[in-house]
């Protein structure tokens, strides 16, 4: 997705945690007024060239007044998270300390990308949408070179759908926001580059170096959100810059084949995005079933969340460095319950040492002590890490001592032991072939 912010303009993504904002019941509003074939024609050609590829997707680009942007992206986000999914999410973040209280962060991201967002691809349809600035449509909405450039960064996702399953695989990832940050990261990092190839072949500007993008990324686009959350500004936006640098550093070594083969064997995790030069491959998941840890076998999950490394860092207080022992991550997954007794948070945490998770547990312990609800407790065995709030003795010692942590070398192992991924996705696609 897009968003244009001042002259140079910036981008951002919805993460896969956030993707939905609100499902409406009505029916899918007729579509805006569409790009016509010999309009869009040259640009499929420039991407085309851009990436070095030999037949360009079939995609549809409609055209949206800025008026109807915030009905558009409710409607589109809509159909990917239903309202138990926002409520139990929000309710999670909540427990966490990520948000206010009572604040919403769907509301505030539908107001968000309402104001600024400059187009974005939809991959459940493969249907491209275009904001057209100036209440321009027809042929002169390109005759903005800002419109131009977000035309090829979401034609670039297109061409992405046509060749790699990402796009499709980001949509059906509740439940896994590192992984789906990863993703987010090569899918637009990857975009930023076929903009910036096509920039350099069509008007001779040399694709910025990862510091100078980083630095032109920080002024026009994380200055948006000055008050925003720590969690939201992470989740949002630092996709684009790692993912630029990742993507960079793939050409560099490899060239287009590399670029083909990232969207097959994408990085897993954000920690390998953070510091690519000595993450683990693949991805470690923590497997726990409820039943194993929960107080009450009458508890049921609310909501389970891997935040990733990523999520630890921006866990601490936006005024704080977050810890320099969060690049020790490993590996997270947390859960908010519903048991008879009340709600029951748990937050397990793997590092690769156990000094790391020695000299972490103050910190840990500091900031769950603020967590709303009467904050949170914290405990450690070796490596391992619990933030929590209701579990019983033998529930915290199992999640310490006994919960397995596994690890897949690639996607198509991590794939393969998580079916439920692959069907979400087919039943997005069939849900939306129906509308």
């Amino acid at each position: 997705m897009a968003a244009s912010r001042g002259r140079r303009g910036g981008y951002r993504t919805l993460c896969a945690g956030l993707a939905g904002l609100v499902l409406l019941a009505a029916c899918v509003s007729p579509l805006p007024a569409e790009l016509r074939p010999e309009v869009l024609a040259p640009y499929l050609d420039r991407v085309q060239v851009a990436r070095g590829v030999e037949v360009a997707p079939v995609v549809e680009v409609h055209l949206l007044l800025p008026g109807e942007v915030r009905g558009r992206i409710e409607l589109e986000m809509g159909r990917l998270v239903g309202p138990e999914q926002r409520t139990s999410t929000t309710a999670l973040l909540r427990s966490l300390g990520w948000i206010a209280r009572h604040a919403d962060p769907w509301e505030g991201l539908l107001d968000l990308q309402a104001e600024s967002v400059a187009g974005f691809f939809a991959a459940i349809d493969g249907r491209l949408y275009l904001v057209a600035r100036g209440e321009r449509l027809g042929n002169d909405v390109l005759a903005d070179p800002m419109v131009e450039e977000v035309l090829v960064h979401e034609l670039a996702h297109a061409f992405q759908a046509d060749v790699s399953p990402l796009p499709e695989l980001g949509l059906a990832l509740d439940g896994f926001d590192d992984v789906a940050f990863a993703l987010a990261a090569v899918l637009e990092g990857d975009a930023l580059w076929t903009e910036h190839r096509d920039a350099e072949r069509i008007r001779g500007q040399e694709p910025p170096d990862v510091d100078t993008y980083v630095r032109r990324f920080e002024l026009d686009v994380e200055a948006a959100l000055p008050e925003s959350s720590a969690w939201l500004r992470a989740t949002l936006f630092r996709p684009y810059p790692l993912g630029y640098r990742w993507v960079r550093q793939v050409w560099a070594a490899e060239g287009p084949a590399g670029l083909t083969r990232m969207l097959a064997e994408p990085p897993l995790s954000s920690a390998a995005l953070l510091h690519p030069e000595r993450a683990q491959t693949g991805r470690n998941e923590i497997e726990a079933r409820v039943e194993q840890f929960a107080p009450d076998e009458a508890c049921r999950t609310l909501a389970t969340k891997s935040f990733g490394e990523i999520g630890l860092r921006t866990w601490f207080p936006a005024d704080v460095a977050p810890p320099p022992e969060a690049e020790a991550w490993r590996a997270d997954r947390a859960w908010l319950l519903a048991c008879p007794e009340g709600e029951v948070l748990a937050w397990l945490l793997l590092l690769d040492r156990p000094e790391a998770a020695r000299a972490l547990e103050p910190r840990l312990r500091e900031r769950a002590s603020t967590l709303p609800f009467g904050g949170a407790q914290v405990e450690r065995i070796g490596s391992r890490l619990l933030v929590q709030r209701g579990l019983d003795q033998a529930g915290r010692r199992w999640l310490l001592g006994g919960a397995r942590a596994r690890h897949y070398p690639d996607l198509a192992a991590w794939l393969e032991a998580h079916p439920e991924i692959l069907e979400r996705s087919a039943r997005l696609r069939e849900h939306a072939s129906g509308r």
